[in-house]
This record gives structure tokens, sequence and C-alpha cells, in this order.
């Protein structure tokens, strides 16, 4: 896997400098021993004839994502630098514990899984440049913080369903006379996350709402309350933890997040239908659509 990946990618990319030098291995002369069986010798020109049929489309997918991400991006003028790579780069390889290595370097266990740190870096500035595209039209006004309380009807029925409606309004009255709103969510949930989570959402379009819970979002201060409102789970009343025209600091960088997880597979997926990609065969002079 790692004379796979490299030497594809190396080839391709060295002329362009679109992955940093020092990542890049040169392939070694096809006389190069690179390894033994019982004293024989395996040369390099052995494994290269082989590259391009066992992982050359596997190399070349990566490739493909990434220039059809660099060119929407640079439609854009949206770039990424070599310092943010290499900062993300760092981070993700700073994660792999040695528990996950088996205490093992974590250059042989990346090498292990197919993967080397130029590979990586190739992957990290195509993610990098979409969620810079994904980020373009980011208006933190669109977005609310918010928890909720959710009352599930124990079936369909509608006797199930007014029972719903019922306890979810009792809810609510508990809360306008002053209970808490812990107090209230533990009653309402035996989930143990839930209860920890004090029933926070997090960060939302405010456009995902309901037309009437949007309204009372609007109208309300941190900490108010909405009406009890029938959703696709259930009956629901939400608490305002914050408008998004409020946000700062982490909390705009977590909207930010939001938005960005929520639009860029859309992003991408319009990116891969608008590019024109040919593949042309190896070795047959045929061409693959």
């Amino acid at each position: 896997m790692f004379l796979s990946t490299i030497f594809i990618v190396a080839a391709l990319f060295a002329q362009k400098g679109e992955i940093p030098d020092k990542y890049l291995l040169p392939a070694p002369g096809a006389d190069k021993v690179i390894a033994k069986v019982d004293g024989v010798s395996i040369k390099a020109g052995e494994v290269e004839a082989l590259l391009w049929e066992w992982r050359g489309p596997e190399a070349l997918a990566d490739i493909i994502s990434y220039r059809m991400m660099k060119n929407a991006a640079e439609k854009m003028k949206i770039t990424v630098s070599d310092a943010e790579v290499q900062k993300e780069l760092d981070s993700q390889l700073s994660q792999i514990s040695p528990a996950a290595t088996g205490g093992k370097p974590v250059e042989v266990y990346l090498l292990e899984q197919g993967f080397t740190k130029s590979r990586l870096w190739l992957r990290i500035k195509t993610e990098l440049l979409l969620n810079k595209m994904a980020t373009k039209d980011f208006a933190a006004t669109d977005y609310v913080k918010v928890s909720t309380i959710v009352v599930r009807p124990e079936s369909t029925s509608t006797t199930a369903m007014a029972a719903a409606a019922k306890k979810a309004d009792v809810f609510f009255e508990m809360l306008n006379k002053g209970d808490s709103w812990e107090k209230v969510l533990r009653l309402s949930t035996i989930d143990d996350r839930t209860v920890e989570s004090k029933g926070l959402v997090g960060w939302r379009r405010i456009e995902a709402f309901p037309f009437e819970i949007q309204q009372e979002f609007l109208k309300s201060k941190p900490g108010g309350i909405t009406k009890p409102k029938q959703t696709n789970n259930g009956f629901q009343i939400f608490r305002l933890e914050m408008l998004g025209k409020d946000a700062k600091g982490q909390d705009l960088a977590d909207a930010e997040t939001i938005h960005i997880q929520s639009t860029k597979p859309t992003i991408a997926s319009k990116i891969r239908t608008e590019s024109k990609v040919e593949r042309f065969l190896q070795n047959s002079g045929g061409r693959q659509p």
C-alpha cells in the first residue's frame, strides 16, 4: 500500500507542487532491491509493473476529487495555504494514540491502513477547500441555539397522540409557573445523556423549525420557551439559548461548523455533477467514460 500510494501520487504531483516535497518519496530505480524472500530479491521494477493496475484507480480518485474541489474553489477565489493544511495534519496525527496504533510508530500504523502523509495531506487539503466553500454563504443570523423537551406518543393512535399533547401542555404550564427546565426535563425522559446535556440540541437553522416556532424565537430572549408544537419527534417545547446574531467566540465557531456539515454534501455533489472528468485506461489506448 505504501509503494502504490507514494509512487503514483509522486509521479502525478511532484512537478505540480501540490504536495510538499518532504512528503514525497522518490520511486527507487527498477533494479533496487526492496525485499527478499528466503534470500531471493524482489526488485522495484517487479512491483512497479503492478502498481497502476492494483492501486492506480484508488490514488487517481483522490487526485480527481482534489482537482474538482480546487477548480471550484478558484472560481470562488478561495485558497488553502500549506500552513493551514500542515496545522490540520499535525492535529489529526496528534489524535492517534499509542493505544490505537498498538504501540507502533504513527507512520507504520498509517501505512498498514493504506495511508501515508502525502495521501493525508491531499485529502485534508481537499476537505479544507470544501469547508471554505461551504462557509461562503454562512450567516449567523440564520441560526438559533436551542434546547428541547420532547414528549413522544406511545403509538400513532389518536388516544396516544392526545395523551402526549396533554402531557406536553402540563410541562409547559409547569415551566411557566417557575419549575426549572432541568426538573421538567427529568419528567419527560429517562435517557441519562439527554438529562446530562439538559436537552441541548445546539445550533440549527431557524428555517428548520415550524413557522410558529420561528416567530416565537424572534420575539424571545435567551431562556424563553415556546408553546408545545407537534413535530416528527413528537410534541416539543423549545428553549431559546441564543440567537445567531448574538453569537461570538466558540458559539459562533460552533454555528459555522454546523453550517459546514449541513451544506457541504450538497456543494460537493453539485461540484462533482458540473465537473467534466475523463478517465483513460492505461496501456490500452482506450478511453473510460
